[in-house]
């Protein structure tokens, strides 16, 4: 059984999505648990169900001890969470000054935003957060160094007074 789920969500099945924490949930689970769980009478199993109990190696355990299957893995997300920003799914937006991301049921999907003019970016969101991301000070750094030499520049003028 271990080795025809191997083959059916580890190969190149693209009919099939299946996300790294649902196989996760799947290898979390043994033929001795859905043996407990279909049984009525079953309380009391080895680990390894296949394998002869032994007190040291395989030992007898109550079936309540031995992982479930986690089906939250499969639950349909009705949104995503990137950072402090929600988005539905199905929608798609930015969060940060130099990211998009798209929320899909299988999770976000994040890309870096392509930068034409670094003023207008400067001009449009508050400097801290430009600096915060990343992809706007790789993008930017030429405008963002001469920003912030004018800015330092500004701050030390001494305005007369009348």
């Amino acid at each position: 059984m271990a080795w025809k789920l191997k083959l059916f969500f580890s190969d190149e099945n693209t009919d099939y999505l299946v996300v790294s924490d649902q196989l996760d949930a799947i290898r979390n689970v043994n033929l001795a648990r859905i043996l407990c769980g279909n049984s009525d009478t079953i309380d009391v199993i080895q680990r390894s169900s296949f394998d002869l109990p032994d007190p040291f190696l395989n030992p007898r355990v109550l079936c309540t001890n031995l992982p479930t299957l986690n089906l939250e893995k499969w639950k349909e997300q009705s949104s995503c969470s990137v950072g402090n920003t929600q988005l539905n799914v199905g929608t798609s937006g930015r969060v940060s000054p130099c990211k998009s991301c798209s929320c899909m049921t299988e999770g976000p999907i994040c890309s870096s935003l392509r930068i034409p003019n670094c003023f207008m970016l400067i001009s449009t969101f508050p400097l801290e957060l430009i600096l915060r991301d990343e992809v706007c000070t790789v993008q930017c750094s030429h405008a963002l160094h001469g920003f912030a030499s004018v800015s330092h520049q500004s701050s030390k003028l001494v305005r007369p007074t009348n």
